[in-house]
């Protein structure tokens, strides 16, 4: 009986060594908090979430590629993932928005970028078809009554969005959103309003188990 118990704990052993390390470098604090509880939610070692002190998109994306190096040394897998915003449409070119994304793509870095900003996935749990154009537009229409109760950035009620996120509701409005960009020619992840959040979460669900 002892050793059927050591066999059992070296299979699950093994599986859990198996599982990748998602790695996730993110801009700003209100992503920082959603998915620090994404990782209590899943209660997972294999989530890394990271907040480095250059918080532009490519030094998101620097940061990323330096800390899968690090892990990598480790001997781990790691998948990463950078997260950021386009912010204001007169921002976008200062701040390198489009050639991070390039970049990381270059460096094989999975981008969950939001434009106009990360609220805007957290809108589409409420309001799947709703569009804004400024940061301040999602905050404002995220802050309404009738969605998010107790909101206050920079957090987000994650328990709230957790229970929508799960009908796959958000996931099914940006997936159609960005179907949508590409029907009327327009090249998704530089277009406004759009979300790749949805990606990685379905990539943290599928790693943890969670059938959506």
């Amino acid at each position: 009986m002892a050793r059927k118990g050591k066999s059992e704990r070296s299979r699950h052993e093994r599986k859990r060594a198996q599982k990748p390390t998602i790695l996730v470098v993110v801009e700003g604090e209100t992503e920082d908090l959603y998915f620090g509880e994404v990782k209590r939610k899943f209660r997972a070692q294999w989530i890394k979430v990271e907040k480095p002190k250059r918080t532009d998109p490519r030094g998101i994306v620097l940061a990323a590629r330096n800390k899968k190096k690090e892990l990598e040394n480790k001997g781990l897998s790691v998948e990463p993932w950078v997260v950021f915003d386009a912010e204001a449409r007169e921002d976008e070119e200062a701040r390198s928005y489009g050639e991070a994304i390039k970049q990381a793509e270059g460096w094989g870095i999975h981008v969950a970028n939001s434009s106009p900003c990360f609220e805007y996935w957290a809108l589409l749990h409420y309001s799947p078809g709703i569009l804004v154009e400024t940061p301040e537009q999602a905050v404002t229409e995220l802050a309404k009554p009738s969605r998010a109760r107790d909101y206050k950035k920079p957090g987000l009620p994650f328990d709230e969005l957790w229970e929508i996120f799960v009908t796959g509701k958000p996931t099914n409005a940006a997936t159609s959103r960005r179907k949508t960009l590409v029907e009327c020619g327009e090249d998704p992840r530089g277009a406004r309003p759009v979300t790749y959040v949805d990606q990685l979460m379905g990539a943290i669900c599928e790693t943890g188990g969670v059938n959506l």
